[in-house]
């Protein structure tokens, strides 16, 4: 299992990071949430970019994701 952060930098741009998970105690505590929803997308869709709206967690039960972000 990995775990990443999604984040943008001080220079605008999308930047990823591998969160190890005995690194960030907190990451094994339990968190409060305002809300979940649980969603289902057929295999092969195609989301186009577009910011978050706010701070979230994605959580994949099954298959796979594919997050494309900018030049390096």
């Amino acid at each position: 299992m990995g775990v990443y952060r999604l984040y943008t930098g001080a220079d605008g741009e999308s930047h990823i990071d591998e969160l190890k998970p005995q690194d960030h105690p907190e990451l094994r505590e339990i968190q409060t949430t305002s809300g979940i929803r649980l969603q289902e997308f057929a295999a092969k869709q195609f989301i186009d970019w577009h910011p978050a709206p706010r701070r979230q967690w994605v959580i994949i039960l099954s298959g796979e994701l594919e997050i494309g972000l900018g030049p390096p």
